[in-house]
């Protein structure tokens, strides 16, 4: 927003102050003022008056004329294609700087006739071209046959003669982009007083309503409405549109240039609509229309159903907050006007200006917060300058819905908590000048203030918001330099040192660690959600998505490396190898995941003397972190996952559990899912990182490797099909005791001279004791337990 230097000084008092003054108490005080500009520069400026004006002799486009310039007639040769004889128009004098241009006048001769002068443009003159029209920027600027000749100060006279800021308030300040909040506020950074404040308006002789106006949706608690009668479209007056360039705003007629003012003023969006165009007199605010809008800028807009909408019969007039309708629009035949204020949603109008790329001055304002309270006055100041410059005859009543009684916010705020915040020793006198110069009304008892807070500042609602209030205004130069009493030694935490052995486990092993968003497209919600703490999980939406393929907080890693994955995959590279530890967030918690994908080899292999990546190499990699963390597998199992899971391969995948709870799922992607994310033969696992992290685990103890020999012995049973040989080896284990050293199955069978539904899986025993060597008859004992155990649970038979 830009802010009028001059109309700045018309509401306080600035004497005596510079603009860098001016411009750095201000931004120091929290309210940043990155840019200072002149509306119009020049110097050696004067009106005059073309008195002749005849084709060059030697030109088919440029004019000699004869200008009064009020000291003398000059010679003049111009080249605009407007200039006439009797116009009223600018003139740069030789020895004239034009900054806009960079140049300076000098008296010369353009095609043998001699020139002494200029008869300017005001894009020539620094006037931006966005607040002129396309006759201004074609041609020189024309005044008014009012205009003074001789006059030696044009841009005076126009109003131009001022020095623009542009604000950058942080995003709760929206308060100051209404012009008098920020007159308040520059009041309290500069310490000065006002030299004028908000007029009241009063209006006589007002009419009964005859408009009704309602709101259906809780994201408009409160609306105002004000019809207005015999209005006249007409050019703004010079001072009008010289204040709207100041704010940054190109005029566009009366009508339209009031309700703009008044925003700007009052920070009050006002809707105006042209009353013949309407189709009933009852407006009505709601939400629940699904369908194209052609709005103010002749551009269709498609709406949802979550969109607010002025509604006037089932007529759409408004896009709310944002911008009108097309067909309700005032153009220059408009005579009457129905005005609408209200406030809307923050987030909804955020969500629906972004969405559909219209960040309008009005949505920019309601995002930020407004002041309801001041809804009726924008209304009564707006109907006032109707009567002033549109000729308006006759003024209806206004007509409400909704509560605008101020909130009456009241804040408690002590000396002492200020003073052993913020390091200081302010007085009492001190915080009670803070709150004077803010405009804050206080009562004391003791050291404790009770502020009330104006209800343009809806940013401040507890103690520490005037904290802040109070260090700000006083000046952060009162914050004493202060040291660390205590110092702490640098590095990792156990649970820091576990994660990180972790990730530099899995890139010893050939992959590649990915950092992928943690935002997704909301398509990919839910899948792969198949652990404890993720299944059956809802997804956390954002109100206002960037793009709709981060719209939704991810509560699974693996559609984030799928697509990795793909992205590989169509830039040609085949063999890809990724993982990824990140935070989850979903059932209000917070949650840590890790998630492993492999596509092709896991490390890359000239010679295909090998199987592409499978089952078996995730499941080792998974079993390589669990024995890293010292989560031995006598504390989980391996469970096939259901036959209809969507996300898995019904024969490839397992999940991994620890009673009840599934911590990790691996194996081969779902054909289904490949075609999804468009990758080829995927194997992928994801564990529950924090779960692991949070398992305790004993102490790893060293043992000398034995001194005495191995013996092995080779046993092959036929079991069941479905019988998993994970149990098998569990069982070995714990029915050998301390004398298995290990056990590995070589080969599993399935064919001929074998029963339907039957396997036979040979399995490998080593037997050692670390005391002393074994004799066959040892290892024949422990041997046949071990067979008749697998007999016993799985109905295992010994293959002859």
């Amino acid at each position: 927003m830009k802010i009028s230097l001059k109309t700045l000084g018309e509401y306080l008092d600035l004497e005596g102050l510079s603009i860098k003054e001016i411009v750095d108490t201000i931004t120091v005080k929290g309210v940043e003022i990155e840019g200072v500009e002149k509306l119009a520069e020049g110097d050696h400026l004067v009106i005059g008056k073309v008195l002749e004006c005849e084709k060059h002799p030697d030109s088919d486009h440029l004019h000699v004329c004869k200008v009064d310039v009020g000291t003398g007639i000059s010679t003049i040769v111009c080249g605009a294609p407007n200039v006439a004889k009797g116009q009223k128009v600018i003139v740069s004098l030789p020895g004239a700087h034009l900054p806009a241009k960079g140049i300076v006048i000098q008296k010369g001769v353009i095609r043998g006739v001699p020139s002494e002068g200029m008869i300017c443009s005001l894009l020539e003159l620094g006037v931006s071209e966005k607040y002129l029209s396309e006759e201004q920027k074609a041609g020189i600027e024309v005044l008014t046959n009012d205009a003074p000749v001789g006059n030696n100060d044009p841009l005076a006279y126009l109003g131009l003669d001022d020095t623009l800021f542009e604000l950058k308030p942080t995003p709760n300040r929206g308060d100051v982009l209404s012009f008098i909040s920020f007159v308040y506020e520059a009041s309290a950074a500069l310490n000065r007083p006002l030299k004028k404040d908000l007029e009241p308006v009063t209006l006589s002789n007002q009419k009964e309503a005859t408009y009704t106006i309602k709101s259906e949706t809780s994201k408009c608690p409160r609306a105002a409405l004000k019809a207005v009668y015999g209005c006249k479209i007409k050019p703004s007056p010079r001072w009008l549109q010289a204040t709207l360039m100041s704010y940054g705003v190109r005029s566009i007629n009366n009508v339209v240039d009031i309700g703009n003012y008044v925003m700007l003023l009052v920070g009050q969006p006002l809707h105006m609509y042209d009353a013949k165009k309407l189709v009933s007199h009852d407006f009505v605010i709601k939400c629940g229309y699904k369908g194209p809008f052609k709005a103010l800028d002749e551009q269709e807009y498609q709406l949802l159903e979550d969109d607010i909408l002025v509604t006037n019969g089932n007529q759409n007039g408004c896009l709310a907050g944002i911008m009108g309708s097309d067909a309700t629009k005032i153009d220059d035949n408009t005579t009457d006007i129905v005005i609408e204020s209200a406030e809307f949603n923050d987030i909804q109008i955020r969500t629906t200006a972004r969405r559909l790329l219209l960040l309008s001055e009005a949505a920019t304002r309601f995002i930020r917060g407004i002041d309801y309270t001041r809804s009726c006055y924008a209304l009564d100041l707006a109907c006032q300058l109707l009567i002033e410059l549109a000729d308006a005859k006759t003024i209806e009543k206004t007509t409400t819905f909704g509560d605008f009684t101020p909130k009456n916010v009241k804040v408690n705020l002590s000396l002492s908590k200020t003073n052993a915040v913020l390091g200081t020793s302010f007085t009492l006198k001190d915080l009670a000048e803070v709150f004077t110069r803010l405009r804050f009304d206080y009562s004391m008892q003791g050291d404790n203030f009770l502020v009330s807070i104006p209800s343009y500042r809806n940013d401040i609602t507890i103690s520490e918001d005037l904290i802040e209030e109070v260090i700000r205004i006083k000046g952060f130069e009162n914050l004493k330099e202060t040291y660390p009493t205590d110092f702490t030694t640098g590095g990792y935490n156990a649970r820091q040192h576990q994660r990180l052995l972790v990730r530099e486990h899995l890139v010893e092993q050939g992959l590649y660690e990915s950092l992928t968003y943690s935002l997704e497209n909301a398509k990919y919600s839910g899948d792969f959600n198949v652990l404890s703490i993720n299944k059956g999980a809802k997804p956390i939406k954002l109100l206002s998505p960037i793009t709709v393929d981060h719209e939704v907080l991810r509560q699974s890693l693996i559609p984030s490396l799928l697509q990795a994955i793909n992205g590989n995959n169509v830039r040609s590279i085949k063999d890809v190898a990724f993982f990824e530890t990140s935070k989850m967030y979903y059932n209000d918690k917070e949650y840590e995941q890790l998630g492993i994908a492999i596509s092709g080899y896991l490390k890359p292999n000239k010679w295909p003397v090998t199987n592409t990546s499978d089952f078996y190499t995730v499941k080792g990699l998974v079993i390589s972190v669990l024995n890293l963390l010292g989560i031995q597998d006598t504390r989980y199992s391996l469970v096939k996952v259901e036959p209809d899971n969507p996300y898995f391969h019904p024969g490839k995948s397992a999940y991994l559990k620890s009673g009840n709870i599934i911590f990790g799922v691996i194996g081969e992607v779902h054909p289904n899912m490949l075609k999804k994310y468009e990758v080829g033969p995927t194997v992928v696992a994801e564990l529950d990182l924090a779960y692991l992290l949070d398992t305790k685990t004993s102490k790893i103890k060293f043992s000398a490797p034995s001194i005495y020999p191995t013996i092995t012995r080779d046993i092959a049973i036929v079991i069941k099909d479905e019988i998993e040989t994970g149990d098998l080896l569990r069982v070995i284990k714990k029915s050998g005791k301390s004398l298995v050293k290990n056990a590995e199955v070589f080969d599993i069978y399935q064919g001929s001279n074998l029963d339907a539904g039957y396997k036979s899986v040979a399995i490998t025993i080593s037997y050692e004791d670390a005391k002393k060597t074994l004799t066959d008859a040892e290892v024949n004992a422990v041997h046949t337990l071990i067979i008749e155990a697998l007999e016993k649970t799985f109905n295992a038979k010994l293959r002859a």
